[in-house]
């Protein structure tokens, strides 16, 4: 098991299949492990290239309003 930090686009689509491969690893296993250290950079990786931005309080309140309107 080789585990480096992920740098591309490449790596991380790699990450991302190995722990679909691995998700459901029995505790304690070699396979547990390398998930255990694959999620925290796959995590790491997208918060850098694939940043969330909180949504504009005004914006979101308009809507959650339209939402609940009957239609």
């Amino acid at each position: 098991m080789e585990i480096k930090q992920i740098n591309s686009a490449e790596e991380y689509n790699k990450a991302i299949d190995r722990i679909d491969q691995i998700f459901n690893a029995v505790s304690g296993s070699e396979d547990a492990e390398e998930l255990n250290m694959l999620v925290p950079m796959v995590n790491q990786y997208e918060s850098e290239h694939f940043p969330v931005e909180e949504p504009d309080p005004a914006e979101y309140r308009k809507i959650r309003q339209e939402e609940t309107l009957p239609g």
